[in-house]
């Protein structure tokens, strides 16, 4: 039931609904702590700290990710410490502190590399291009962008996003541009004139 809870709580975060988000991961945590479940208390606190950011609630972001941190390195999970990291990263770049953001990523990347899991590779560069683009190396993050939508992952999920927008009925986007990559495009633009 927990495990349904924190799904349910990724598919609302990707539907920008961060209140019912947040209301799952809550339901997931409490029944993870009642079973003494540890992945599934350190998934709820990562679901609960990506809501915590959209609401740009950075102190509470950081600590409940700090929290499922804790629990992935006493699980001696990899693949959670590296989730974990990258999201840490992405706050610590949201609030201004590149050089933690710089930091945060490469602890990231060495649980990564260690892993071969190719799409937290995707998101380690895309991540990197996000925090390039805040340092104003519009030339390089354009380049490191190019490189994550032509990684291998990126690739299988844009097919498999293409896929679902044909579905009767579907409510999913074929590609929804990205934030990011238009604000590189604009970026590398306006540098250029």
């Amino acid at each position: 039931m927990a495990q349904a809870y924190i799904n349910l709580g990724l598919v609302a975060l990707a539907q920008s609904d961060v209140e019912t988000a947040a209301d799952c991961f809550q339901k997931s945590l409490v029944l993870g702590e009642r079973t003494a479940n540890l992945w599934v208390v350190a998934q709820s606190y990562t679901g609960l700290s990506h809501a915590a950011l959209e609401h740009r609630d950075f102190f509470a972001a950081q600590a409940l990710v700090q929290r499922s941190l804790t629990l992935y390195q006493q699980m001696q999970d990899r693949d959670g410490m590296a989730d974990c990291l990258l999201l840490m990263s992405q706050i610590a770049q949201e609030t201004g502190d590149i050089p933690a953001a710089w930091q945060y990523l490469e602890q990231a990347e060495g649980f990564i590399r260690a892993s071969e899991n190719g799409f937290r590779a995707a998101r380690a560069l895309y991540r990197q291009a996000e925090i390039l683009l805040q340092e104003k190396e519009f030339v390089q993050a354009q380049e490191v962008f190019w490189e994550t939508m032509h990684h291998p992952a990126c690739e299988q999920h844009i097919r498999h996003r293409a896929a679902m927008a044909r579905a009767p009925g579907s409510a999913v986007d074929a590609f929804p541009a990205d934030r990011g990559w238009r604000a590189i495009e604009h970026a590398v633009a306006r540098q250029a004139h």
